[in-house]
C-alpha cells in the first residue's frame, strides 16, 4: 500500500528562467559573434591568427569565447540542479536528489536539516550523510512541514524510551525492597541505591 504524500516539491520558475535566459542569450552572443567574424573574414580568420588580427574583431572573438564558456558553465550547473525533486509522505522524505539520484530518508532517521535561499535548496542530515535537493520554490512550506513531521515521529520514540527507563527503575526498586526485608541488605543501604536510582 503507497503512503499518503503529505507534500510535493515545485520547481523554482524564477531561479530556472534565470539559468534558461542565461545559457540562451550567452549562446546566442557567441553565435553572433562567430558569425559576425566570418561574414565579414571568413572562416580561416578564426583559426589564423597568426597573420595578425584587427583589434575590434579580437575583442569580439574574445566576447564570443567567453560567452560560449558561460553558457557551458551554466549548463553545468543547472542540469543536476534541474533533476531534483522531493516529497514528504508520513513516514519518509523521498524523491531525486542532486544529479537525479533517487533517495528514501526515514523520518526517524532524520538528524538535522536546513535551507537555503540560493537557488532554493533544502539539505538533510541522516547518519548516511547529508541528502541536497535544489530548486525547490516551496521550500519554506517543505521545511515547515518537514519540521512538523520530524517532531511527530521522533517524540513518541523518545517518550517511549523515557517510560521504559522509569519502568526499569521501578522494578529495581521493588526487587531492592525484597533485600531490604529479608534481610540481605541494611536500610543504610536501601537509602543510599533508592537515591541512586530515583537520581536525587
Amino acid at each position: 500500500m503507497q503512503e499518503k504524500i503529505i507534500i510535493k516539491s515545485k520547481v523554482n520558475e524564477s531561479v530556472k528562467k534565470f539559468f534558461c535566459k542565461g545559457i540562451i542569450i550567452s549562446f546566442a552572443i557567441a553565435v553572433l559573434c562567430t558569425a559576425w567574424i566570418t561574414a565579414a573574414e571568413g572562416w580561416d580568420y578564426m583559426f589564423e591568427f597568426y597573420r595578425g588580427v584587427d583589434t575590434f574583431y579580437f575583442i569580439l572573438f574574445l566576447i564570443g569565447a567567453a560567452s560560449l564558456l558561460f553558457s557551458i558553465v551554466l549548463s553545468i550547473i543547472y542540469l543536476p540542479l534541474s533533476k531534483s525533486e522531493l516529497q514528504i509522505t508520513e513516514s519518509s522524505v523521498t524523491g531525486k536528489a542532486l544529479f537525479g539520484k533517487k533517495v528514501v530518508l526515514p523520518l526517524s532517521m532524520i538528524s538535522a536539516y536546513s535551507t537555503k535561499k540560493f537557488c532554493s535548496v533544502i539539505a538533510v542530515a541522516t547518519a548516511s550523510g547529508i541528502t541536497k535537493f535544489a530548486l525547490i520554490g516551496n521550500y519554506k512550506e517543505i521545511s515547515e512541514v518537514l519540521a512538523k513531521r520530524i517532531r511527530e515521529v521522533q517524540q513518541p520514540v523518545q517518550t517511549n524510551t523515557q517510560a521504559t527507563s522509569g519502568n526499569t527503575s521501578l522494578d529495581d526498586l521493588v526487587k531492592l525492597k525484597s533485600l531490604l526485608d529479608s534481610g540481605i541488605i541494611s536500610q543504610e543501604e536501601f537509602d543510599s541505591k533508592k537515591k541512586q536510582l530515583l537520581g536525587l
